[in-house]
């Protein structure tokens, strides 16, 4: 698992925040996780229907999410999709700035198209991986 979150940090010239980094290592993030999530400012909650890995070999994730949507302006570059949500929208990391390590869902079935490109259709979850991990619920 470390040469390959090695080679996406590499790839794509950036570091995964410490937290996320050491909840992959721990293999904290197993396949088929899911669970409940709801954002700080209880305006939403969904279900994470999956975790996206940090390589495949069927094309779904962290470097096919971060080339089709932060690369693609869809997002802001310092933002990673890391999980699905059931209608779509996506869980999402930031990895720069002052928010760096910060999770948040991000409504993407809101936005219009063209997407903005920016935090506009962002709620935050928690302000660090280990309190998103945490706060995860089986159960509604």
């Amino acid at each position: 698992m470390e040469e390959a979150i090695r080679q996406f940090e590499r790839q794509h010239a950036l570091e995964l925040p410490a937290q996320l980094r050491e909840a992959l290592l721990n293999n904290q993030i197993l396949d088929g996780k899911r669970g409940w999530f709801e954002t700080e400012d209880r305006k939403v909650a969904g279900w994470i229907t999956q975790f996206w890995p940090v390589e495949s070999d069927d094309g779904e994730s962290y470097a096919s999410e971060y080339a089709q949507l932060s690369l693609g302006q869809m997002l802001p570059r310092n933002l990673l999709s890391i999980a699905l949500v059931a209608n779509n929208d996506r869980i999402v990391i930031s990895l720069d700035g002052e928010d760096r390590g910060y999770v948040y869902y991000w409504a993407w079935s809101e936005e219009p198209d063209p997407e903005t490109n920016s935090y506009q259709y962002l709620r935050r979850i928690a302000v660090g991986f280990s309190e998103f991990l945490a706060a995860l619920r089986e159960e509604i």
